[in-house]
Formats: C-alpha cells, structure tokens, sequence
C-alpha cells in the first residue's frame, strides 16, 4: 500500500496536467497580448516623433524661405513695377538666397509645390539661381516632405491700394510681397497628426530699388 502512494506521488494525473497546459496557454496570451500592445506603443510614438521632426523641419525651411524673400523686379522694363512672386492657392514662387547657404548665399528663384513622391504625393522644392537677365543654369530639385495630401497657402496684405489687408488666395502681379504667408499642410498615411497652420511673415514687403513719386502717387523705379 506505501508503495503505491509513493509510485502515486511522484507524477502528474492527466486532469493536473491538462490544468497546467491551460494555464500556460492563458499566460502565453497574456504575454503575447503585451508585446502586442508594447508594438504598437512603440510604433505610434516613433510615427508621432518622426512627424513632430517632419514638422520641425519644414518650418524652419519655410521661416528661412519666406523670411528672406526679396521683392525683386520680374522684368528689366523700368515701367514694370511687379516683382517676381507668385502666390497661388497650392504652389508659391518667390525669390530668396540660394538654399542651403544660411542666407547669404545668391538669390534663386525657388518654387514650393506638390509633386509626384513613390506611391503619393510629396512637397517639393525646386530652385534656380537669378541673374540680372533671368534665371541662369539648371533648375534643381529637393523633396522637403513625403505622404502629403494637400497643401494650401494664403496671403496677407491689401487687395488693393486704400484696402485694408485680408488673408486671399492668390498674391500674383503685385508691385509688393504679402505681409503674411500662410502653410497648411495636411499629411496622408495612418497615424499622421493634423499640423497646425504656419504663419510666417516676410521681412521686407517694399522694394529698394523703388521710390515713392508723391506727384503721381506711384513707384518710380531706379537703376
């Protein structure tokens, strides 16, 4: 009889281990469910700190860019008062010191705008060093940022001479730069933070080279 006790105690019966597969299976779960879940808390702060750099980024491109735009004159006729800046709703064209040179670099005539980026789209920059006579040399391009849906651009100052200054649309052949810019970016992919908008102002908004004619009321250019 003390032999079968001990042959007995020293093993398993099956309903102990079938207890035992279950609750291993149970903490197999758990486990599982918690790297699952430690996954994609990794995955989303690394998503928020690479579209928290992105944005960083950008701004500083758009603050160096626009902050020092120059009202430069679009055509040598000394009529021609329009300076080379195009605002429209989804690209901008302006003139500011070659990228990449801390500002003291040589103007170029620099285009933000959407383009073609892999499987989406991307928001690109494309520049061309300016010359007395016009652009010179070939144009160049950078991709400033990927998996953007849309991007839109606003301008403030008046509509007309007397106005008042409202945010518009488009800021095309005007005599001046707009007070204000406005960047609204709106990202694609999962994941992706709404941005906020980025207001930046222009530093200089008469140009230089032109003086106020108190007869005429108007610009006269000088040389």
């Amino acid at each position: 009889m003390r032999r079968r006790s001990a042959a007995r105690s020293g093993g398993f019966t099956l309903v102990e281990v079938l207890v035992g597969l279950v609750l291993l299976g149970m903490l197999m779960t758990l486990v599982a469910n918690g790297v699952r879940l430690g996954t994609r808390a990794w995955s989303k702060a690394e998503t928020v700190t690479a579209d928290q750099d992105d944005l960083e980024a950008v701004r500083s491109l758009m603050r160096r860019t626009i902050s020092r735009a120059e009202p430069v004159f679009a055509s040598s006729d000394l009529k021609n008062l329009t300076i080379l800046f195009n605002g429209e709703p989804n690209a901008m064209t302006l003139v500011a010191p070659q990228p990449a040179t801390q500002g003291n670099g040589p103007p170029a005539v620099q285009r933000f705008s959407l383009g073609r980026a892999g499987d989406g789209q991307g928001l690109f920059l494309r520049w061309q060093l300016l010359a007395p006579g016009g652009p010179v040399g070939d144009p160049r391009q950078a991709l400033v940022l990927d998996s953007v849906a849309s991007v839109r651009f606003a301008y403030f100052g008046p509509a007309a001479d007397g106005q008042p200054p409202a945010w518009q649309e488009r800021w095309v052949e005007r005599d001046r730069l707009p007070q204000l810019v406005r960047v609204s970016v709106v990202r694609s992919g999962r994941g992706s933070r709404v941005w906020p908008d980025l207001i930046l102002a222009t530093r200089v908004t008469t140009n230089a080279t032109c003086l106020y004619d108190a007869s005429s009321s108007l610009c006269r250019r000088v040389r």
